[in-house]
């Protein structure tokens, strides 16, 4: 599964919409559709949910995560095992732009 497909993956899962309205907001979204865009340019991309819910990535810690404005449908969803296993994958693609050199930081190390 490339980028593009993991991305519409995601929002399909957590906002429950059909892959149409998936692919629309990918098109709305240009300067996020490559892996290197996505956590470089913006690092938030808004879902098919009328742009409500919104998937963010964290430079710091190596993460995505659901925007607090994000509807409850999405963050219901977002625990479950279906969208965790698309988390994952795309959170190893989006960390893979850092290379070998780059070291996340763990929450530890912040507090």
């Amino acid at each position: 599964m490339d980028f593009k497909d993991l991305v519409i993956q995601l929002d399909m899962v957590l906002t429950e919409h059909d892959r149409l309205a998936a692919e629309q907001m990918w098109r709305n979204q240009t300067e996020m559709q490559t892996p290197e865009k996505f956590v470089t340019y913006s690092d938030t991309y808004y879902l098919s949910d009328g742009g409500y819910s919104r998937v963010a990535w964290s430079e710091l810690y190596g993460y995505l995560f659901y925007t607090s404005n994000s509807t409850d449908k999405v963050k219901e969803n977002w625990e479950k095992s279906e969208a965790q296993a698309v988390i994952k994958k795309l959170e190893n693609v989006l960390r893979s732009v850092y290379g070998e050199q780059w070291k996340f930081m763990t929450k530890e190390e912040t507090e």
